[in-house]
Order: structure tokens, then C-alpha cells, then sequence
């Protein structure tokens, strides 16, 4: 005990770096200290801590999307490091580069986090640019794989805790190699760039499109009704690519593989939902007679699939008629 005690001086408390001990129950986590670092840099003292936890550190101009994967971080005893905007008790806010360690006994799951805190203001472009590079396809500007999942992960545990359903979308650009071989890489390059803009001009602003590699788009459509149109989906994904492009003064028809998983019609977690809509798009794909755009749809609305066996949500949702989906613009 004195050894831990000793420990505890030498590594949190007169540590020079910023540092916060809360339970691992989210954001609003209870707190347990705070460092005298984590004092001078935020004008918080461990009493502040203690009555409102990691909120505190919370503005109106804090990524709620940053927070979210905080706090999932926090719950599932994760460790996570990322930047938020966080606000001193003077009101003034700076660049936090937070690192999250979660804290475990030595049987059981972790109880407690450690977040370390960092001002990296001064050097925020140059963050701002590396985490571009790091969360972007570098071709069309779109969240690239590492964004997709944990926004997936995000998106599994908000519909576990609300009751909601989500839609994964796969689309893949049929005879895009033919394309690119025949008329040139130059040519390939701007069709992909004009597919991801019709993307991302047909679904909402808290949607996600991403690319995730070659001809392959992903599109995560969260907080969808219960029993929403599947099919309606995806006739508005493929409307938006069906139209005929001019590139390089040649007319290109553009048609499109699909596939469609749905939480938690198709499955709970990401990985079954990734190989449910894999698998519904590279059918459809080998199919001996595919239409553009067309899709072999999982569920159709019809009562012949049962939902598989999800934890359930803290609260439910009321079924909403098909004819009140909102719209995907």
C-alpha cells in the first residue's frame, strides 16, 4: 500500500502533465482527482471534477460527435486518445489532445480512467492536417475506413441505447477497371471524385460516406425508424449514380452494385453487418443478369426475418409508418 501510495505521488499527482482520474460511465462520469497540472492548465479543481466530471471541460462549440467517442471509449473501459475543444473555467478553450487509459483491477473490468490532458493549440494546424491525412481519402476528400468504423461503433451503441435502427450501405461502381484501363487512370480519378459527390449529395448532413478503398463506398445512415423503407435506400443511392457523365469528352453510363445490412435485422456488431452487406453487393454483382443499381435486398419489409438477438435498448422507439422516413437529403 505504501509502495501504491508512493506511486501515485510520483506518477499523477506532481506529474508535470495534466491529468484526471473518473469513472468509467461516460462523459458526465463522476471524478475522482485532479492533478495539480490539469488546475493550472483549466482552473478546475478536483471539487469541480468531482460534481460534473469530464462535462465540465464541455462547450457549445465542442464536436458532440468527439464526445460521443469519448464517452463509448470511457464506457467500454477503452483506451483512446483524440482533440477536442475544451473551455477553462474562465471561459476561455483550447485545442485538448486527451489520452484515455483505462484503469483495471487486477481481476474484473476497468472501474476507473485516467485521462491525460495536453494543450496542443499552438500546433493545430499542423494536427489538423496530419489527421486529415491520417482520417481522409486522400483522392476524394471522404472519411476514409478508420473514420467508417468508429463511427459504426458509435452508431451500435447509440441504437443499442435508443432503440433505433441503422442502415450500412455497400456501392461499388460496376466496370470501373474496364474505365480506368481504357481511358485512362486521369479518367478514373474524376469519375471516382464525381461518384463520391453524388454520394454524399444524396443522404443527410449526420450521415457518413466514405471510401474504402479502389471502387467501394460505404455509407452509414444512422438513426433510422424502426421498419424503415430498405428498399427506398436504395433507389436513392442508385438514382443519384444512374445519371450519364462526360468525362475526357467521352459519354460514360454509370451503373452500381448494392448491398444493405440493417441493425439489427442483419446483425449487432460490425463486423457482422460489414459481411452481410459484402456479401448482398458482390451477389448482386455476379448475378447473370444484374440491373444498375439493383440490389438483392436482405429485408424488404415483409415479416419473413426475424431481428437477432441484440442487447436491448435502455429505451424504445415507437414504429414509425414508412411514409414518415426522413428523407435522405
Amino acid at each position: 500500500m505504501k509502495f501504491a501510495a508512493s506511486l501515485f505521488e510520483c506518477v499523477v499527482k506532481d506529474s508535470s502533465t495534466p491529468m484526471v482520474i473518473v469513472e468509467s460511465v461516460g462523459w458526465g462520469a463522476k471524478g475522482i482527482y485532479a492533478n495539480t497540472a490539469f488546475q493550472d492548465l483549466t482552473g478546475f479543481t478536483t471539487a469541480d471534477i468531482a460534481s460534473r466530471g469530464l462535462e465540465i471541460l464541455h462547450g457549445e462549440e465542442t464536436d458532440p460527435r468527439g464526445v460521443t467517442q469519448l464517452r463509448t471509449a470511457l464506457t467500454g473501459g477503452r483506451e483512446l486518445r483524440l482533440v477536442l475543444r475544451s473551455y477553462c473555467k474562465d471561459g476561455s478553450w483550447f485545442w485538448n489532445m486527451l489520452h484515455a487509459i483505462p484503469l483495471r483491477q487486477e481481476v474484473g473490468d476497468s472501474t476507473h480512467s485516467l485521462i491525460m490532458s495536453d494543450d496542443v493549440s499552438n500546433g493545430r494546424s499542423v494536427v489538423e492536417h496530419l489527421e486529415r491525412r491520417a482520417h481522409h481519402d486522400q483522392l476524394t476528400g471522404l472519411p476514409n475506413r478508420y473514420v467508417l468504423n468508429d463511427r459504426l461503433d458509435q452508431a451500435i451503441f447509440q441504437a443499442q441505447q435508443d432503440g433505433d435502427w441503422f442502415a450500412l450501405v455497400f456501392v461499388d461502381v460496376n466496370h470501373f477497371k474496364q474505365i480506368n484501363d481504357s481511358l485512362g487512370h486521369d479518367v478514373g480519378d474524376e469519375l471516382l471524385r464525381l461518384v463520391a459527390a453524388r454520394l454524399a449529395h444524396c443522404v443527410r448532413a449526420d450521415d457518413t460516406v466514405s471510401r474504402v478503398g479502389g471502387d467501394e463506398f460505404v455509407l452509414l445512415l444512422p438513426n433510422m425508424p424502426v421498419n424503415f423503407d430498405v428498399a427506398a435506400v436504395r433507389k436513392r443511392v442508385s438514382d443519384a449514380l444512374k445519371r450519364p457523365v462526360l468525362l475526357n469528352g467521352r459519354r460514360i453510363e454509370l451503373s452500381c452494385s448494392i448491398g444493405v445490412s440493417v441493425y439489427p435485422l442483419d446483425g449487432c456488431d460490425r463486423a457482422s453487418l460489414f459481411r452481410s452487406a459484402d456479401l448482398e453487393m458482390y451477389r448482386n454483382k455476379s448475378s447473370r443478369n444484374p440491373r444498375p443499381g439493383s440490389l438483392l435486398l436482405n429485408y424488404n419489409g415483409s415479416p419473413q426475418k426475424s431481428l437477432i438477438d441484440c442487447p436491448a435498448p435502455v429505451k424504445h422507439s415507437d414504429q414509425v409508418p414508412n411514409s414518415l422516413i426522413p428523407e435522405l437529403v
